[in-house]
């Protein structure tokens, strides 16, 4: 089974890859395109995340994070939240549970959303 189409959570346990970058089968392959993206382009994008229910797309009582995209170096490449463009490592992304991604400009203004789970977010 290939990856999962737009907007769609993945219908089965396979994990998918994206240049090298794993997600598993229920990330909408639009987060993991942006995630990824935000890990390989130059220079690296700064997000910014909204933590929610993968399932109804509300958001969880906390505040939105912002952070840089990395990489695990274990055998499984899975995205990292890195909180400044020159730390060298993070935490697990919880990436099925974002619910908005937002871009961060120049001097920490917050940019056009670039993902929003269609049922809220």
């Amino acid at each position: 089974m290939g990856p999962p189409v737009d907007g769609e959570p993945g219908g089965s346990d396979m994990a998918y890859e994206i240049n090298g970058m794993e997600f598993s089968a229920d990330t909408t392959r639009a987060v993991a395109r942006i995630l990824e993206g935000a890990c390989t382009g130059e220079p690296r994008q700064r997000l910014e995340a909204q933590y929610g229910n993968w399932v109804t797309g509300a958001s969880w009582a906390e505040p939105p994070f912002r952070f840089y995209v990395g990489r695990s170096t274990g055998r499984k490449k899975i995205p990292l939240e890195i909180k400044r463009r020159d730390s060298s490592g993070g935490a697990a992304l919880l990436v099925k549970n974002i619910v908005r991604l937002s871009e961060v400009g120049p001097r920490g203004r917050l940019g056009k959303v670039l993902w929003r789970h269609p049922l809220g977010g």
